[in-house]
């Protein structure tokens, strides 16, 4: 289980909690019955936007898309935005899938 599923599933309990007039406390949300269906419903919307193209990435680089980027920075002949941009991508934490 990933971080980002975690935190999108910590955030539509919270939410669901608000909407019922409930308490929630974020301790709490890995005793919270269900809690596995709100992991595996973060997991499904993650895999459906990468279905659609997109990522959810870190807003700062970690320490394999810094890598990628050198790499990629000593291997090309004339270095592109875009180059860069496709090397820290494809370096990036995966969130959804099975694989997680």
């Amino acid at each position: 289980m990933t971080e980002v599923v975690e935190i999108m599933a910590r955030g539509v309990w919270t939410r669901h909690c608000q909407d019922l007039g409930l308490p929630s406390r974020a301790a709490n949300f890995p005793l919270v019955e269900g809690h596995a269906e709100y992991m595996a419903n973060a997991k499904a919307a993650l895999s459906a936007l990468e279905v659609e193209g997109w990522r959810v990435v870190p807003a700062e680089p970690d320490d394999a898309m810094r890598l990628a980027s050198k790499r990629y920075k000593r291997g090309a002949k004339i270095p592109t935005g875009p180059g860069f941009y496709a090397a820290m991508l494809a370096s990036a934490p995966k969130h959804g899938g099975d694989n997680d």
